[in-house]
């Protein structure tokens, strides 16, 4: 049977809209929205002052598909940052699954990777639902480089190296997001 996710408490006036502020910080949204909303800090000019009106969206990436099962599964681990980082290696995994390209792939040692993904998405309660394309949150193109990390993935000739690429880039994004980016929940606004 499926349970019910509490995204936020209604709201009872203009209190804080933060829901939490580490590792990620996680805000109720000013507008409507019907998915998670990934602003840059750069971009968001915050609630200082007191305001009638709810601030226009600023350019913002909008999570919908897998991102959004990855940013949900990352939302009910907020309070626990060991929990949040290992759904993130998690998303890892199934990006080098779906998106990589790797020796290693094609081989038998594809169930050790299956069987780790099952493992952790059991321990964590975790799953990614329909059709599952891209996992890893985006970052704006100087943040990361990206094309090292998959380079990485593709030069990986050891599970055990593959592993630990894929622990270490999806900890150097997961503390990038942390730094550089504001998670909106989905809601009618505060």
């Amino acid at each position: 049977m499926a349970e019910i996710i509490q995204l936020h408490k209604k709201s009872t006036g203009r209190e804080d809209d933060r829901i939490t502020a580490r590792p990620l910080e996680f805000r109720r949204p000013p507008w409507k929205s019907s998915h998670f909303i990934q602003v840059a800090r750069s971009d968001w000019p915050g609630r200082n002052s007191p305001v009638l009106e709810p601030p226009e969206i600023p350019p913002h990436f909008v999570l919908k598909g897998s991102l959004a099962d990855t940013i949900l599964g990352i939302y009910i681990h907020r309070e626990n940052e060991d929990r949040m980082k290992k759904v993130y290696y998690l998303a890892g995994l199934i990006d080098c699954l779906v998106n990589q390209v790797n020796p290693l792939l094609r081989t038998f040692l594809i169930n050790d990777i299956y069987k780790k993904i099952s493992l952790l998405k059991n321990a964590l309660n975790l799953n990614w639902y329909g059709h599952i394309d891209r996992v890893l949150l985006p970052l704006a193109p100087g943040l990361y480089d990206q094309e090292r990390y998959r380079e990485g993935i593709s030069c990986s000739r050891t599970l055990k190296t593959l592993y630990s690429l894929i622990m270490q880039g999806t900890g150097e994004m997961f503390d990038i997001l942390s730094q550089e980016y504001i998670f909106f929940t989905p809601g009618e606004g505060v």
